[in-house]
């Protein structure tokens, strides 16, 4: 998939979530809960369409409904639990045999750290949670990984953000090979939507991050 392509996708996905919840972005005042949203129709809109497909995910119930017009618009069962990690699209193909389509972490949480490393802060938390999840999803067994992220100082975070995907995403090259990464990163704030940035990454080689709105 090309960017251009992907970015539609993203703007009408975008579009979407707003539209049904009316409400104008992603603010902080929105909670995680919007992003969450936004996280789970981006993942069954890039999901390929093959097969008896199902949405594994188990997010609050403030989007239940939102879900429920998701996947049926998308042609899918929905399956509220999550396995290994925030959203799956699977194909079943036997009783005992399922396939997964696409991946996706989701992280909204704005007290993060971005630069690159797995430290833990006091309590266990990784103190860069974006990075811990972006960890996560690059280990899982799908052609097509997405990552969501919403952060809160887009300016000062995001360019270092993407600088430790990056590095993250190389230093673990041979745990995602074939596979094809989505990548959006979105700022809080709706007058900082410049800031918005996406990327698609294969054959194991990050690539520059490119505005979502150009």
């Amino acid at each position: 998939m090309t960017i251009p392509q992907f970015r539609a996708i993203v703007h009408a996905s975008i579009q979407h979530t707003l539209d049904y919840f009316d409400n104008g972005w992603f603010t902080v005042d929105a909670s995680q809960t919007l992003t969450t949203a936004f996280s789970g129709k981006l993942t069954c809109a890039l999901a390929p369409e093959k097969g008896n497909r199902f949405l594994l995910a188990a997010p609050r119930n403030t989007v239940t409904n939102y879900f429920n017009t998701v996947v049926a618009d998308a042609n899918m069962e929905w399956e509220r639990r999550e396995w290994m990690i925030d959203f799956v699209v699977e194909v079943r193909e036997t009783d005992t045999f399922s396939r997964p389509l696409i991946g996706c972490e989701s992280e909204a949480w704005n007290s993060y750290d971005v630069g690159h490393g797995f430290e833990a802060q006091v309590g266990g938390q990784p103190r860069n949670g974006y990075l811990w999840d972006f960890k996560k999803l690059i280990f899982f067994q799908a052609p097509r990984l997405l990552f969501v992220a919403r952060v809160n100082k887009p300016e000062a975070q995001l360019p270092e953000l993407q600088q430790s995907l990056a590095q993250c995403a190389i230093e673990h090259a041979e745990y995602w090979p074939k596979r094809e990464v989505f990548l959006c990163l979105l700022p809080s704030g709706k007058t900082q939507k410049r800031f918005a940035g996406i990327a698609v990454w294969r054959d194991q080689t990050p690539t520059p991050f490119e505005p979502l709105y150009p």
